[in-house]
């Protein structure tokens, strides 16, 4: 008598195993979609973005690389498109780490932008002083040298508590200070 309940609850498991497999088909489906789509629709706007900032830095002294922005707004494109496939995505249990994955990837996002514009954005600031002051003293390039690891820092940090301090119990960013 045992040996035949096992046999029938392992039968339960299998087809309750197959019939949630069956019924995640339609979510997988258009996770899957949304995820080409979303990438898609990646290339083309960072194609696009790459071509208007060529053109209009061509002739310009600012030294900001249009591909580095080209491929930050393709990956932040398709993080977002991920955060609203993996939000549509049923798997039953998996859900819930699903969810928190989905609600992570914007945060990720802005991070990575962040780091990317951010870092950009110092260089062509500390250039633009540098070029002002036509003085070739050590000391001033020392000066701005400080000032751009010292701005470097400001956004590593702010960055790092973004994507990692915010989602990351009891850690506290503090603890690098």
């Amino acid at each position: 008598m045992l040996f035949l309940y096992q046999a029938t609850s392992i039968s339960q498991a299998l087809t309750q195993l197959a019939t949630e497999i069956i019924n995640a088909i339609p979510s997988i489906i258009l996770f899957v979609i949304i995820v080409l789509i979303g990438y898609i629709v990646a290339v083309i706007v960072s194609d696009v973005v790459g071509r208007i900032l060529r053109s209009v830095f061509a002739h310009s002294t600012v030294n900001i690389s249009a591909s580095l922005v080209a491929g930050t707004i393709k990956a932040l494109i398709i993080l977002i498109s991920l955060a609203i496939a993996f939000s549509v995505l049923k798997l039953g249990a998996a859900s819930a780490y699903i969810a928190i994955i989905a609600k992570y990837l914007p945060y990720l996002a802005g991070a990575i932008l962040l780091l990317t514009l951010g870092l950009a954005l110092i260089n062509v600031l500390v250039d633009y002083m540098a070029r002002q002051m036509p003085v070739q003293d050590p000391f001033v390039s020392v000066i701005l040298s400080v000032l751009r690891f010292g701005l470097y820092a400001v956004i590593i940090t702010i960055a790092a508590e973004l994507a990692i301090f915010d989602w990351v119990p009891l850690i506290s960013s503090y603890l690098f200070y």
